[in-house]
């Protein structure tokens, strides 16, 4: 285990190492000469190519989001969900068992789609819902070359799809498709507001803690999401206060606004986009779990 997170300091670019070195006092350990010598080893190397360095902040370097996805033909839909309905599915999940009112849940949406009204189902526990919605979502974003929005009610449901229910259908169906998980401002990191607590002496050891983990995080993390770390109760504290909500309006015109995860979680090029609920209800077909979106009742 030492071995390893040695080898992770040592991965740790110049900026990280600098605020590093700053919080280390606090924690009264015996870091401060492995940080010394990485830093001597910095100062005499060539920059990596893998970190972006801007105010001080080490950042991974993140790629330009190109837009490959075109519209595509995908065949009837009929033909489609006789696909994926009848061997696809039985030859990827394990103790598959053929559930009526999927497919007649996912022909409904698909129907509401073609007509341009809304659809509010109601489906028991044990129908597959989330796949029975999704098919028809991804088949209408591809085939019509354009983006539907997923709203569901928790985070706990976005984790879900996205670490099951996409991987199923990108095994199954017939041709490639992004999606992106776009969540409140609150839920990532403001930069602009993380180098100005970064600025102040730090001397409670919790928030020193917070930091250095937020620092090393940054040159990880491809979305800036803060629930990707698993902060103790006082870090979620501090968390708040340099989230990209307490930033208020960002001017397109700042240094920082290209450098926003959330504006880039904004404006990235997807087909589908998972969100939760907000006061202003965008989506074409509300999908109803556990409450009805307000936007729904007259």
């Amino acid at each position: 285990m030492f071995l390893k997170l040695k080898s992770k300091l040592f991965s740790l670019p110049f900026e990280t190492i600098n605020h590093l070195m700053k919080l280390e006092r606090v924690f009264k350990s015996d870091l401060s000469k492995l940080l010394e010598q990485r830093q001597e080893e910095l100062l005499f190397s060539v920059e990596s190519s893998q970190f972006d360095s801007y105010h001080g902040l080490a950042l991974k370097n993140i790629p330009l989001d190109e837009d490959t996805q075109k519209g595509t033909a995908v065949g009837r839909f009929g033909e489609f969900l006789d696909d994926i309905y009848g061997e696809k599915l039985q030859r990827n999940m394990a103790h598959f068992e053929a559930r009526p009112g999927q497919r007649e849940m996912s022909e409904t949406i698909y129907d509401a789609f073609q007509a341009n009204h809304h659809a509010m189902i109601e489906a028991g526990t044990g129908t597959g819902k989330s796949l029975a919605y999704i098919l028809p979502a991804v088949y209408e974003a591809v085939s019509e070359n354009k983006r539907i929005i997923i709203s569901t009610y928790t985070t706990q449901l976005q984790s879900q799809l996205l670490e099951e229910e996409f991987p199923l259908v990108e095994k199954i169906v017939p041709f490639s498709f992004r999606v992106a998980l776009l969540k409140g401002k609150q839920h990532y990191i403001s930069l602009e507001r993380l180098e100005a607590e970064l600025e102040t002496n730090e001397y409670n050891y919790d928030i020193a803690l917070t930091k250095a983990m937020i620092v090393v995080w940054l040159t990880e993390t491809l979305t800036g999401d803060i629930d990707e770390l698993h902060l103790p109760a006082s870090g979620k504290l501090f968390a708040r206060k340099v989230a990209a909500d307490t930033e208020g309006k960002l001017d397109p015109s700042s240094v920082w606004f290209k450098r926003s995860f959330y504006q880039r979680a904004r404006k990235k090029r997807c087909r589908l986009i998972l969100s939760l609920p907000t006061m202003h209800c965008y989506a074409r077909i509300c999908f109803i779990n556990i409450s009805i979106c307000p936007a729904m009742i007259k």
